[in-house]
């Protein structure tokens, strides 16, 4: 009977990291980060071994002592993506690394793509690991590597990504083997692949008003995975900032923007984006961590008659009890004690009619 060792044999490092290792890690985790970059960083010598990164997942949970490759798994699963990983390991990386507290890089991919990749490319696990995935088959429950978020397909990336990414992609040989043989230290060592979830390229799409985009990754299930995103909007003198919006209500806020003619860029004066979200999720419920629909956030009079139009209504509250009317702007308020009048009601929350009246 083969006994397993309690750890595997360290083959990082844990030296102090020069000024090209530090430069590096903090490049992984920048959302705007240049692949290129990347590429001459490693150029320059930056160790992709070397123990001195960190990363915060949210929730206090934060990982530390981290080398390059780690930090590559941690941000790939963090945005459910497959790209810094397959880069690193034709950069020179070491699929078989393993840390000074015994973590492989298998430990840091909680994330289907990231996983299955390494899975695939025979990325070893830590013993106890093993174990409890042993002992987890022999009861009937084998070790999932599920991807619970809708991809791209890799016939989309054209249309889909962002134009600098897929430009930075194909400089550095995603998309052409001979490309990435001239460029990288280490091509073909393992497959230059990536995987894109939709519902992150569909926050993207959303942040930077690209209908068309908006249109295609909710066609591709981006809406049905629940995100959450922060935002400011200064409307009036003031400024609002949501902390954990869904991706629906992050498009309401941005297609309301001023800069975007107020939120009506579309076609017959419609929003430019809302109509696609429209046609395939429900606009009821509460759309942040604090309990407020889409009438409650919008800060937008025209994006607010629209919504109203859909049948929205005013009457239901926030956790703080409030309603759409209590934390309207002056001119969002106006458009909803408008609908009152239309209505022939005084709008919910309201300081004018009867109680029967004030019932919307």
């Amino acid at each position: 009977m083969t006994t397993m060792p309690e750890r595997l044999p360290q083959t990082t490092t844990t030296t102090r990291p020069d000024k090209a290792t530090r430069r590096l890690v903090s490049m992984l985790d920048d959302p705007d980060g240049v692949l290129q970059d990347i590429v001459q960083q490693v150029g320059l010598g930056a160790g992709l071994h070397n123990e001195c990164g960190e990363f915060d997942c949210g929730d206090d949970n934060e990982w530390t002592d981290l080398t390059a490759m780690s930090l590559a798994v941690l941000v790939d699963s963090d945005r459910h993506q497959l790209l810094l990983v397959p880069l690193l390991l034709n950069l020179g990386g070491d699929i078989n690394q393993v840390d000074s507290k015994g973590r492989t890089l298998m430990s840091f991919a909680f994330q289907g793509p990231v996983a299955s990749y390494l899975h695939d490319q025979g990325a070893p696990l830590e013993p106890s690991v093993v174990a409890a995935f042993a002992a987890m088959e022999d009861a009937g429950a084998p070790f999932d590597l599920a991807i619970d978020e809708p991809m791209v397909p890799d016939t989309e990336w054209e249309t889909l990504l962002p134009a600098w990414l897929r430009d930075d992609m194909a400089a550095i040989g995603y998309f052409k083997p001979e490309v990435a043989s001239s460029v990288l230290s280490h091509a073909g060592r393992h497959p230059l692949i990536a995987r894109f979830s939709a519902a992150r390229l569909l926050a993207s799409a959303v942040y930077t008003r690209d209908a068309s985009r908006v249109s295609r990754l909710i066609g591709l299930g981006g809406h049905t995975f629940d995100l959450r995103h922060p935002y400011a909007i200064e409307r009036e003198g003031r400024k609002y900032f949501f902390r954990e919006l869904t991706t629906l209500g992050l498009a309401v806020l941005i297609d309301g923007e001023e800069g975007g003619d107020d939120g009506f860029g579309g076609p017959d004066g419609e929003p430019l984006m809302l109509p696609a979200f429209a046609s395939a999720t429900d606009f009821l419920g509460a759309q942040d961590d604090k309990g407020n629909t889409l009438l409650h956030i919008t800060k937008s009079p025209r994006i607010a008659e629209w919504l109203l139009r859909l049948g929205l209504p005013l009457d239901v509250k926030n956790n703080k009890g409030q309603t759409p009317l209590d934390v309207a702007t002056a001119a969002v308020r106006a458009v909803f004690e408008q609908k009152g009048l239309d209505d022939g009601l005084a709008p919910a929350g309201s300081d004018s009619g009867t109680p029967a009246q004030k019932r919307l």
